[in-house]
């Protein structure tokens, strides 16, 4: 983004701008998307114990409940960092 005026912070939709046109952000998200998918294919089909069992996801409340805390998760380290 170069250098700014202290006065000028930049926009949402600048910032969305770069890190859109950046490899390495489209690379991360890319490969960890991948890498997620992986291990939960890993987790399914594994026969050793698996780190949350598989059998938490069948009843419906249950894996609402860790979904939405995943969701809540990922929001909050975002705006915490």
């Amino acid at each position: 983004m170069g250098v700014c005026h202290p006065l000028h912070s930049p926009t949402y939709s600048e910032l969305i701008a770069v890190v859109q046109k950046s490899a390495e952000t489209i690379a991360l998200l890319v490969v960890g998307c991948i890498l997620v998918a992986a291990c939960v294919a890993n987790e399914i089909y594994t026969k050793r114990q698996p780190i949350i069992s598989p059998r938490l996801f069948k009843t419906r409340t249950t894996g609402a409940l860790l979904i939405s805390n995943f969701f809540h998760g990922l929001v909050y380290f975002a705006a915490a960092y």
